[in-house]
């Protein structure tokens, strides 16, 4: 009787940590928005922060539906920064954790997506310029709009006239974009910047 009561007690154990671990698996650790550059590898978070969630020891991340309580210390890399409460809210993050024991979330290391630097800050347009480039043909307007996601984001939806090319596969669809050097190329994509 108590090889059978010792058995029962350590299938329990297992079945109850094994029951955890779906929940925090069930879990999205790429955002939407992150997942065209980012694939899961199961101990990093792609998210964005929670708006004033960040404290001296811990903060929340979004990946989309799932929202993250990621705890850190001294002992956690931070990139640049003396503290998450730098961080400004909603700033794309990037953290590689690990799992507590009690079901929590520690970071090892905490870095987040810097803005893109244009050569020419001239050169990016405003939403209400793209509106008004829109109300014309790309033929009559002599613009070309490239979307820069994936297929699967250009399914979702797009803007009108935009060519698919995604960024990580320029080289093969360079032959779509214009010849005509004086076509004005709007480019654009999901990311944070």
């Amino acid at each position: 009787m108590k090889k059978r009561f010792k058995r029962g007690v350590i299938l329990l154990a297992a079945g109850i940590t094994l029951a955890a671990m779906p929940a925090m698996a069930a879990k999205n650790l790429v955002a939407r928005n992150c997942n065209g550059c980012h694939q899961s590898d199961g101990k990093t978070i792609w998210g964005t922060i929670v708006p004033g969630s960040q404290t001296d020891t811990s903060l929340k991340v979004t990946t989309g539906e799932d929202v993250w309580d990621v705890n850190y210390d001294g002992r956690s890399s931070l990139d640049t920064m003396a503290t998450v409460k730098d961080l400004r809210d909603e700033k794309a993050v990037e953290i590689v954790f690990r799992s507590e024991t009690d079901g929590g979330v520690y970071a090892e290391e905490i870095r987040y997506k810097s803005p893109w630097d244009f050569k020419n800050p001239a050169d990016v347009l405003t939403i209400s310029e793209v509106v008004e480039l829109l109300k014309k043909s790309p033929k009559a307007g002599n613009y070309m709009i490239v979307d820069a996601r994936g297929y699967d984001n250009y399914i979702d939806g797009h803007l009108p006239n935009a060519v698919l090319i995604p960024y990580y596969r320029l080289q093969a669809f360079k032959d779509r974009l214009p010849t005509d050097k004086n076509t004005l190329i709007v480019a654009y994509c999901r990311g944070f910047s």
